[in-house]
């Protein structure tokens, strides 16, 4: 996927939607097209949704510091993190889609370009080993008592000690989510804080101390 084909305007709709955002975030959906932006999210609604129900997680981020976004897709919820958290953020991200990767390669300026990974392009022992920060949606169907997904979340853990793990539920029923966060303080996992969104998005933060030797055994 590239992004040299998108609008290079915007129409004044996405003005806008992006008023009181900097000039900055605003020249680069110019640049690359709002539509473009969230579809390579996979998000079907507009800005205004995405942000409704996106920009609670932001606030979860108190410092500057590096994120990294495991399953970023294009990276513009990356792009969105630097723009709303208030902080200097540097971005990082992980994707299975080649096609994604390539996306979030093009969204970044120059010195960003190598922050983004596939195992597709077996790149993915060139992943930092620490950050101050990662975040992880967690996918509809994915169930924290199923192994794989407790690997995914142990090794985010193990790349943020001294930092935050932050995880996003955005499942449509609410209650689905709540059963979700409820397992990990049932299992381990001690929550350092959390954030609801009026849709029922939750956004949970997992603080990691700088000496922990082992995750929580499950």
């Amino acid at each position: 996927m590239s992004f040299e084909n998108t609008l290079i305007g915007a129409p004044k709709s996405t003005d806008r939607e992006l008023e009181g955002c900097s000039e900055g975030f605003r020249d680069r959906v110019r640049r690359f097209g709002m539509r473009k932006m969230l579809d390579g999210s996979h998000f079907g609604g507009e800005f205004s949704d995405w942000e409704k129900q996106r920009r609670d997680g932001a606030t979860l981020i108190s410092k500057p510091g590096t994120i990294l976004d495991f399953g970023c897709a294009n990276g513009f919820l990356l792009a969105c993190y630097q723009e709303w958290s208030g902080v200097d953020l540097e971005a990082f991200g992980v994707d299975s889609d080649e096609a994604a990767v390539n996306a979030a390669r093009e969204l970044f300026d120059d010195a960003a370009k190598d922050h983004f990974f596939s195992p597709s392009q077996n790149d993915y022992e060139k992943i930092p080993k620490r950050f101050d920060f990662a975040f992880w949606n967690v996918w509809d169907n994915a169930e924290f008592n199923e192994s794989r997904n407790r690997m995914i979340l142990d090794e985010l853990l193990s790349r943020t000690k001294g930092g935050r793990t932050i995880l996003g539920f955005y499942h449509p029923d609410p209650a689905v989510n709540a059963r979700k966060l409820a397992w990990l303080p049932e299992h381990g996992y001690t929550i350092s804080e959390t954030k609801t969104s009026l849709n029922g998005h939750i956004f949970a933060a997992i603080d990691v101390p700088l000496d922990v030797s082992s995750t929580p055994s499950t």
